[in-house]
């Protein structure tokens, strides 16, 4: 507060990013709202597909069990040994309130589909379920990793909320507020010199 000089342009300026930091407080405390009503309703997306991804996992692992059942030890070692599921990701980016965030899309999907030899009913089901479950596995990917995104992004946000709230706009108010004690102090004593003055030069006309 030592270095700055009471006079009006510099109460000027404290006025100006007084305002300026309480207006950016403002505007970032609904960025931070809107960010959270994002944030839980995704979480609630999350929820929902874990759930998804849970019971169609339960329910492959069900009509895996029966078909390798079916299919006896030795062509369930073999099956397993030649089985390969391969899929591939694109990545592209879609804006949440300007925020980037990731959308994956299943571009090519190889699942494994064994021959006659290794076929059941229960295993065909497995197979199908297994596409399923790509698509699942990927949507939760996707949705936890934007959780992930906007829970950072909510914490930047309620940092700077915090800076202005707690340091820049009570140092900006205090700071006027001094600005505006000394430029009242300093007319008020040019007004009792002023009058002083007055009353010198009236006494010296003889008035």
């Amino acid at each position: 507060m030592e270095k700055v000089i009471a006079s009006r342009s510099s109460l000027r300026k404290v006025k100006e990013s007084l305002a300026l930091a309480k207006d950016g407080y403002s505007l970032l405390e609904k960025k931070r709202d809107a960010l959270m009503k994002e944030f839980f309703s995704v979480v609630e997306e999350l929820r929902a597909s874990y759930t998804q991804l849970k019971e169609a996992l339960t329910d492959y692992y069900s009509h895996f069990k029966k078909g390798a059942v079916a299919l006896g030890l030795e062509k369930k070692e073999l099956l397993l040994a030649q089985s390969t599921s391969l899929i591939e990701v694109e990545t592209v980016y879609r804006s949440i309130m300007g925020i980037r965030v990731p959308e994956l899309n299943i571009t090519k999907a190889n699942i494994f589909k064994p021959g006659l030899a290794f076929s059941s009913f229960e295993m065909d089901l497995a197979l199908k379920k297994a596409q399923e479950l790509q698509q699942l596995l990927v949507k939760y990917i996707e949705t936890r990793y934007i959780v992930n995104i906007l829970a950072r992004e909510i914490k930047k946000t309620q940092r700077r909320v915090n800076a202005l709230d707690v340091f820049f706009i009570p140092m900006y108010s205090e700071l006027k507020g001094w600005i505006e004690n000394v430029l009242e102090e300093n007319e008020r004593e040019m007004f009792v010199r002023q009058k002083k003055v007055k009353q010198m030069t009236k006494k010296k006309a003889g008035i």
